[in-house]
């Protein structure tokens, strides 16, 4: 009988644990962030240099919030010292669950979502009612409130610093040296490097009109019926030819 008991009451607590289990994931706001509270809100922040904030309803969905769990499935990883991605879920009803932490930093909840950054635990940015909610706008809302790398899909920061001073050089022979110096670099950081090295070899061959001829040649393939890593491997190239095209004379420019 003893037996039997202790045998209900280990099922029941691995039902519980399930449940809970469960529960938890299910109220998980995206995967690579985390949801908190009042209670664990600034306990979580204090470890890191920038946390990314989205304020929004308890159960959050649409096109702003996939968005949002869009960046913070890429970009969890690469950036996971520096940046802290979080959700906190807002209730305007019952025990009203977070809301006096929106009241805090002056959160309108008729204006969910609200994305805000913080450096440790002090607001720092907020986002600008003009831009909407995409991927891409994420991207650029940190890289012009923060000083951490937020790269585009493909491209590498040692690689964007080589291009920056590739295209800042009108001397050959200083493009030259810094081309030979980056292959030896590309070895070490694999990747997309390759991409780099070649886009150089190819402004030195042809110039900076170069950048702009294959840029229309790329974005005429990515149109045809290609496979879906063709088209990952044109985006990453445009990507990078951005990088290039940045740093090139005003003239120049596309």
């Amino acid at each position: 009988m003893l037996e039997l008991l202790n045998f209900n009451l280990i099922f029941v607590a691995k039902i519980v644990l399930i449940i809970f289990v469960k529960v938890h994931v299910a109220n998980t706001c995206c995967k690579g962030c985390i949801d908190v509270d009042e209670l664990t809100f600034e306990k979580v922040m204090v470890k890191y240099p920038y946390t990314l904030v989205k304020f929004d309803i308890s159960y959050p969905y649409g096109e702003k919030h996939e968005e949002y769990a869009k960046f913070a499935k890429n970009y969890a990883k690469k950036i996971i010292h520096d940046l802290l991605i979080v959700c906190v879920g807002v209730k305007d009803y019952g025990d009203k669950d977070n809301m006096d932490l929106a009241l805090k930093y002056s959160v309108d909840k008729n204006k969910f979502p609200e994305i805000v950054i913080f450096k440790n635990t002090t607001l720092h940015a907020r986002w600008p009612g003009y831009l909407d909610i995409k991927y891409e706008n994420i991207k650029k809302f940190i890289k012009e409130n923060t000083e951490l790398y937020i790269g585009l899909d493909g491209c590498l920061k040692e690689f964007d610093d080589i291009a920056a001073k590739f295209m800042k050089t009108s001397n050959v022979d200083e493009k030259s040296l810094i081309l030979s110096n980056s292959k030896s670099r590309s070895d070490i950081v694999k990747g997309t490097s390759n991409i780099y090295i070649l886009t150089m070899e190819k402004i030195l061959k042809f110039g900076n009109n170069f950048i702009i001829d294959e840029k229309v040649r790329l974005e005429k393939l990515s149109k045809t019926k290609i496979s879906s890593s063709k088209k990952k491997e044109i985006s990453q190239k445009l990507n990078i030819l951005k990088i290039f095209n940045s740093y090139m004379p005003k003239n120049d420019e596309l």
